[in-house]
């Protein structure tokens, strides 16, 4: 089909870039909601279910394990290192936004 453009596989790294951003705000958002609130509720299993969810997204967009979660408390330099890899990893292999799908 004339004009028929292919569809990519997976998200370019840009894009991937802005929607992370915009999720950790979205974790801020959640988590500042959160505070005072009763998790066994059905508002506080929301905000939970939501926050999980989330998390599985961004993990299986940025190709990282999709249970996959980053521990922000203290860690050893060998944890550390291998929480970073994972990262690079998931991010360098997107791909970059190419001249044959400019979006």
């Amino acid at each position: 089909m004339p004009g028929h453009k292919k569809l990519r596989t997976e998200i370019c790294r840009t894009d991937y870039d802005k929607i992370e951003r915009q999720a950790d705000l979205l974790e801020i958002a959640i988590r500042d909601a959160s505070v005072g609130l009763n998790h066994y509720t059905p508002h506080g299993e929301a905000m939970m279910q939501l926050r999980k969810d989330l998390r599985k997204a961004v993990n299986v967009l940025g190709n990282r394990p999709a249970d996959y979660f980053r521990h922000n408390g203290h860690m050893s330099p060998g944890e550390s290192a291998m929480f970073a890899e994972v990262e690079r990893k998931g991010r360098e292999s997107l791909p970059e936004k190419d001249a044959e799908h400019p979006d």
